[in-house]
């Protein structure tokens, strides 16, 4: 199994609803594939680094997925093209040998009872890469 992290940023303009029903589509979508959901966040409405048709925010979303099919990324890639109400995305297939790393320091460091902005800032190590490539 591959693991992947996919953000994508949707239009801030829509209503809740339909926000949240095009997110549960995304999840429906990976489930149906039989990918592993292993994280998902929603990131609320953040600036963008650069104006987006006309939009200068956007509402973020992060998931984090293992799947067997190497061709899902590409097909789910190519649903958010056809997706007017999406405004970008990136999807990274991530090293299994430093996800693994990661996750086993972010369970040790649950554990030991640290405090919540250090296990934010643990976890935003994961996907600072993905964050980055995103905001170019």
């Amino acid at each position: 199994m591959r693991l992947y992290e996919i953000v994508f940023v949707v239009k801030p303009d829509i209503a809740g609803e339909d926000l949240e029903k095009i997110y549960r589509n995304v999840i429906e979508y990976l489930e149906k594939n039989n990918c592993q959901i292993l994280k998902e966040e929603n990131w609320g409405k953040r600036k963008l680094a650069y104006e987006i048709n006309k939009y200068k925010e956007g509402q973020y979303y992060y998931i984090k997925y293992s799947s067997s099919n190497y061709d899902l990324p590409k097909e789910l890639e190519r649903s958010f093209n056809l997706n007017e109400n999406i405004l970008r995305y990136i999807s990274v297939k991530l090293d299994s040998k430093k996800a693994v790393k990661s996750d086993k320091h972010e369970g040790a460091a649950a554990t030991t009872n640290s405090s919540t902005a250090e296990k934010k800032e643990i976890s935003s190590k994961v996907t600072e890469e993905t964050k980055a490539e995103l905001e170019r």
